[in-house]
């Protein structure tokens, strides 16, 4: 998934469940408006704010089910597939220093020598 294409989709949930938060508090207040006038008749304003919340849950319902939004298998395995073919190419670099250093090497040559290093001074 595109990262704009993710941004555009978080930001719809974002504001979707913002809109969820705002809907419960409004129908918080009116079962309280409600309880108050005993039951009387308070507009449609109730029913009003359950059917657009069952909106909002079924847009957010939509966007999770929408499965290429989700899913980062493509990805992932364009990822791999990269991944793979880096390996693939230190193996080989890795092989052709092995055989070029086994070209100046022989059995018979002897091992080097080195010399053991001077202390420094300090001061």
């Amino acid at each position: 998934m595109l990262r704009a294409n993710y941004e555009i989709i978080s930001g719809q949930l974002n504001d979707l469940m913002r809109l969820v938060s705002t809907l419960r508090s409004a129908l918080a207040e009116a079962d309280e408006f409600g309880q108050h006038n005993r039951g009387a008749m308070d507009g449609g304003v109730k029913s009003s704010l359950e059917s657009t919340l069952i909106r909002v849950c079924n847009r957010i319902d939509s966007l999770m089910a929408d499965s290429p939004q989700w899913k980062l298998d493509a990805d992932a395995h364009a990822l791999n597939l990269r991944l793979l073919e880096g390996q693939l190419t230190h193996v080989s670099l890795r092989n052709q220093i092995l055989m070029g250093n086994l070209q100046f090497v022989s059995p018979d040559d002897p091992p080097p020598q080195t010399k053991p290093r001077k202390k420094r001074k300090n001061g």
